[in-house]
C-alpha cells in the first residue's frame, strides 16, 4: 500500500512538458476567454466561470513567474518571449493526475483548485520555462532530461524566492538523487525524449551536477549557457552538436563524468546533495508534520 501511495504522489506532483495525449484534441473553441491583460499578453481562458478579480490575480501570478524564468535564463532575444499572447487555460479538471502542463509554445493548462495550493507557484515557473524554451527553439528539440532539469530547478528556486519551505516533493527528488546508480544514469540519459519521474528527477540531478560539480567547480551560470545552446538549436543544429558548441565538450563526456561521480559517491551518497538545491535537506526526509 505504501508503494502505491508513493506512486500516486509522484503522479500527482509530476510536471511533464511532453504530454501529447493531454489536450491534444482541444482548441480554444472548447473554452471561453474571460480576461486579457492590459498589454494583451496574458489571456485567461476557462471551461467555467471565474470572477474578474481571480482572473486578474492569476494573470499577475503568471506574469511574475514568467518574468522570473526569463531573468534566470538570460535569453539573448527577449522579444521572442512576448510575440504571441500566452493563453492560460484554467480548467475544472484534467483527465489525469497531472495538475498543470504546457501545451506547445502558447498554452499553459492548470487545474483551477490547484492554484489555491502554494506548490502551484512552482508549477507556474516550471511550465512557463517549457513555454519559453518552446518559443526560443522555434520547432527544435532538446533532450527531455535537460528540459525537465531546467524547469524543475526554476520551479524550486521560484518557490524559495517567495519564502516557501522545502516540502515532501523536494525530499522525494533528493531521495532519487541519493539512490541513482551509474547504470540508472546510463539507461535514463540514453533516452533523449522520454517522459516520467525518472526523466524529471535524473534531469534535475544532472543540471545541478553541471551547476555545482562538473569539471570540479561546476558551471554557476549553467542556465544561461543552456539557453545559448537552445538558441543555437533554433538555427537548425541538432542538440548534441549545439551542446558541444556551447560547452566545448560532447554530451557523452558529461554523461561519462556524471556516471563516474555516481560511482565515486555510492558509498556516501549524502555528499551528492552538497551545494545543490537540496543541500539543506536531511537524507532521511521530513517528519510527518513537515510542510
Amino acid at each position: 500500500m505504501k508503494t502505491i501511495l508513493l506512486l500516486v504522489t509522484f503522479l500527482c506532483l509530476s510536471f511533464s512538458a511532453t504530454l501529447p495525449s493531454l489536450g491534444s484534441g482541444e482548441t480554444d473553441d472548447d473554452y471561453k476567454m474571460l480576461y486579457s491583460s492590459g498589454d494583451k499578453f496574458i489571456q485567461i481562458w476557462s471551461d467555467h466561470e471565474i470572477d474578474r478579480q481571480r482572473c486578474e490575480a492569476i494573470a499577475e501570478r503568471v506574469r511574475k513567474a514568467y518574468t522570473f524564468d526569463s531573468e534566470q535564463e538570460h535569453w539573448s532575444d527577449q522579444k521572442v518571449l512576448f510575440q504571441n499572447p500566452l493563453r492560460v487555460r484554467v480548467v475544472s479538471s484534467i483527465k489525469s493526475k497531472i495538475l498543470g502542463y504546457a501545451l506547445g509554445k502558447d498554452v499553459f493548462v492548470v487545474r483551477d483548485n490547484y492554484l489555491d495550493d502554494e506548490l502551484s507557484e512552482g508549477t507556474l515557473a516550471h511550465e512557463l520555462t517549457h513555454i519559453q524554451d518552446a518559443r526560443q527553439l522555434k520547432g527544435g528539440k532538446i533532450p527531455s532530461f535537460i528540459a525537465e532539469g531546467r524547469a524543475l530547478t526554476n520551479g524550486h528556486n521560484y518557490r524559495m524566492s517567495l519564502g516557501q519551505k522545502d516540502n515532501k516533493y523536494d525530499y522525494q527528488m533528493a531521495s532519487s538523487a541519493l539512490k541513482y546508480s551509474s547504470a540508472d544514469a546510463d539507461t535514463i540519459l540514453g533516452e533523449f525524449y522520454d517522459t516520467g519521474w525518472d526523466m524529471e528527477a535524473m534531469g534535475t540531478f544532472l543540471v545541478e551536477y553541471m551547476r555545482t560539480k562538473w569539471h570540479g567547480t561546476g558551471i554557476p551560470n549553467v542556465h544561461p549557457q543552456l539557453s545559448r545552446m537552445i538558441e543555437h538549436i533554433s538555427t537548425g543544429v541538432d542538440a548534441e552538436a549545439a551542446f558541444a558548441h556551447q560547452f566545448g565538450k560532447p554530451f557523452s563526456e558529461l554523461q561519462a563524468s556524471f556516471m563516474k561521480y555516481l560511482d565515486d559517491t555510492k558509498q556516501d551518497p549524502a555528499v551528492r546533495l552538497q551545494g545543490t538545491i537540496w543541500a539543506s535537506l536531511k537524507a532521511d526526509g521530513p517528519s510527518d508534520d513537515a510542510e
